[in-house]
């Protein structure tokens, strides 16, 4: 989900699997990254609240990481 101060709500993406949450706080990570960098060129502040899954879900191992 994506919120907006006005209250607006935007589903993104579903998690439908465990190697989906096993990639979701990679996901979310490169995402605020990215908008940090894109807010971070305006002349103006802002706020970003970046909550990590793993501290609320179950642990998964990504696919990568199981090598």
């Amino acid at each position: 989900m994506r919120g907006f101060k006005d209250g607006t709500l935007n589903e993104i993406s579903v998690i439908k699997s465990t190697e989906d949450m096993a990639r979701a706080d990679k996901v979310l990570t490169d995402f605020s990254v990215k908008k940090i960098q894109e807010l971070a060129k305006r002349d103006k502040p802002f706020f970003l609240e970046h909550a990590f899954m793993k501290v609320h879900t179950d642990n998964y191992a990504t696919p990568t990481s199981r090598a």
